[in-house]
């Protein structure tokens, strides 16, 4: 998928910084399917990537779950596949405990 808008416009998506893909998580004028794209992208580079985590515990984890569940549900506007994202990162993270 090639972006069409921004300094990285007719780059395909998965060339393009994670730092960008985190910044269009958060902008409001980026569609959904975009969305779903950059979180797949993000969890995909890091899937591989150790977290931290003895500055977890699941109820930080379970909170945070929430709060994003409440932003990219489909049923308040979100997108199922960011949903998935989202779901399989969260169970990353609770494994690795």
């Amino acid at each position: 998928m090639k972006l069409n808008f921004g300094k990285f416009k007719g780059h395909e998506i998965e060339d393009v910084p994670t730092s960008y893909l985190a910044y269009l998580l958060e902008a409001d004028f980026v569609d959904y399917e975009i969305k779903a794209e950059c979180l797949g992208i993000i969890n995909f580079r890091y899937s591989d990537y150790e977290l931290p985590t003895k500055h977890f515990n699941y109820e930080i984890i379970d909170k945070a779950f929430k709060k994003l569940v409440h932003k990219h549900h489909p049923d308040t506007g979100g997108n199922h596949y960011a949903m998935i994202a989202l779901n399989e990162f969260r169970q990353t993270l609770i494994e690795s405990l």
